[in-house]
């Protein structure tokens, strides 16, 4: 199962982890700035195997929430994009809960590496910190 392998991969490079279920592992990423709601430096991330296995997905979700009358806020997060390699921001107008993410094909766990999972893992803590204090001021 390519997720178990992922966990492996990240457990061999000192990454806590933790199995959700047979789809989904999460694990807690410092961050410089970023602040999650309950004041800590700490980044949630879940990492899921999508599209029959081709595809890893790693998001944070409840990273930030705005008001959906925020429009140019919404704005600023979603040019941010262009500025932050890998990292993607998905909005759910339904609560205001905006979700840095990276999704990559991959062939296999192997495919995907401890040093490439390492380095889109600070991708999101680099996009977390930098959408805290630059675009949300927080």
């Amino acid at each position: 199962m390519l997720l178990t392998e992922l966990k492996e991969v990240l457990e061999a490079a000192d990454t806590q982890t933790s199995l959700i279920d047979e789809t989904h592992l999460a694990l807690l990423m410092p961050t410089a700035e970023y602040r999650n709601s309950e004041g800590k430096q700490i980044l949630a991330v879940v990492i899921e195997v999508i599209a029959d296995g081709s595809v890893v997905r790693l998001s944070c979700p409840a990273a930030f929430t705005v008001d959906s009358t925020e429009d140019a806020t919404l704005l600023r997060v979603m040019s941010e994009q262009a500025n932050i390699p890998f990292v993607g921001f998905e909005y759910d107008p339904s609560d205001g809960e905006i979700r840095p993410r990276i999704e990559i094909p991959v062939n296999s766990a192997r495919s995907v590496g401890g040093d490439t999972l390492q380095m889109l893992l600070t991708a999101l803590s680099f996009a977390a910190d930098r959408l805290h204090s630059d675009v949300l001021g927080n």
